[in-house]
């Protein structure tokens, strides 16, 4: 019996916990939680500036975690390329943004002429 409580207290210490996501993502950011990764196992996410990032990590030891794969809105990343795909990312977002409102002024021009 006694030993089964050491197991499952080692297991539980060596558990993902939200508080050690931040060390493990690449990018400090909003909303910080954890979440199943786009492989279908348990990862942490953050967004920064509307860009979802994801982290699975894995094991370094018994009870350490390291950074695994990575994604950037989806698409998957490496360390050597994160900044990049982030820079894209948000570039990508920004430019949604402008044309949307472009949309929302045309609309309410439109709307304007019509009445």
């Amino acid at each position: 019996m006694r030993r089964l409580l050491i197991v499952i207290a080692l297991f539980a210490v060596g558990c993902l916990k939200v508080e050690q996501c931040p060390s493990l993502l690449p990018v400090a950011g909003e909303q910080v939680s954890l979440v199943k990764t786009p492989a279908g196992k348990t990862g942490c996410q953050c967004v920064a500036d509307d860009v979802v990032v994801i982290v699975q990590p894995e094991r370094d030891g018994l009870l350490g975690w390291k950074r695994g794969q990575i994604w950037v809105d989806g698409t998957p990343a490496t360390d050597a390329d994160f900044q990049t795909k982030l820079a894209e990312a948000k570039t990508a977002r920004r430019v949604n943004r402008v044309i949307d409102r472009a949309k929302a002024i045309r609309k309410g021009l439109l709307d304007a002429i019509r009445k």
